[in-house]
This record gives C-alpha cells, sequence and structure tokens, in this order.
C-alpha cells in the first residue's frame, strides 16, 4: 500500500525531473547550433540562401549571458495552437495523436480526483 510520504516523494521526483527537462529545452532551442533539430520545418520552407533569417535567435551582444537564461514564452505560444492550425500545418495523424494524450491526461486527472475522494 502507498502511504503519503511515498506518494509525495514520488511526485516530487517527478516535477524536479520535468522541471529540469523543460529548463534543458528552453535553452537548448536558443543555440543557433540546434536550429535544424528545433525550427527545421521552417528551414525546409525558405530558400537556400536565406536558410537563418526568420529564426528567433539573440543577438550577438546578449549571446553569452541570455542563452543560458531559460525561457518559458514557447509554452504560452504552443497554448494558443487551435486544433485547426495543427490540422493545416501539420495534418490530420498529429492532430489525433494530441487529442489522444488530452483524452489520456483527462482520464488520469478523473482518476486522480477520484482517488483523492476516496481519503
Amino acid at each position: 500500500m502507498i502511504t503519503g510520504e511515498s506518494l509525495l516523494a514520488s511526485a516530487g521526483i517527478n516535477i524536479g525531473v520535468a522541471l529540469i527537462l523543460v529548463t534543458l529545452f528552453s535553452i537548448f532551442k536558443r543555440h543557433r547550433s540546434n536550429a535544424d533539430i528545433y525550427y527545421a520545418r521552417r528551414i525546409s520552407l525558405q530558400e537556400e540562401d536565406n536558410l537563418y533569417v526568420n529564426i528567433p535567435v539573440l543577438d550577438r551582444r546578449q549571446y553569452y549571458f541570455r542563452q543560458f537564461v531559460p525561457s518559458l514564452q514557447w509554452m504560452r505560444d504552443a497554448l494558443k495552437v487551435t486544433d485547426d492550425d495543427i490540422l493545416q500545418d501539420c495534418g490530420l495523424d498529429p492532430l489525433v495523436l494530441i487529442r489522444l494524450f488530452k483524452f489520456g491526461y483527462s482520464t488520469i486527472l478523473f482518476g486522480c480526483l477520484l482517488n483523492a475522494l476516496q481519503f
């Protein structure tokens, strides 16, 4: 049987790992050398001579310090994306996958609430 202490320890570990991964993602996304990974679609749609024109990279004067400061603005932008935008830009398969994740998240949240009501 699970105790309250082990539940809090597990939640703390999972939240800590998630925060570390989000921080690393936002730091690595700012590096120009990782543009091929994080902006692959944008790069593939541009002409060869203007390859890195519209990729948001920090100014060279701010490069050394601000490249290591995490920014969570991408999360706000990601939450604003509608299903129509995903369907138009990416297709039906990613939209179905995202909806499946949302359904699973809702189901797990409902189960957690029912479990919390038992205590």
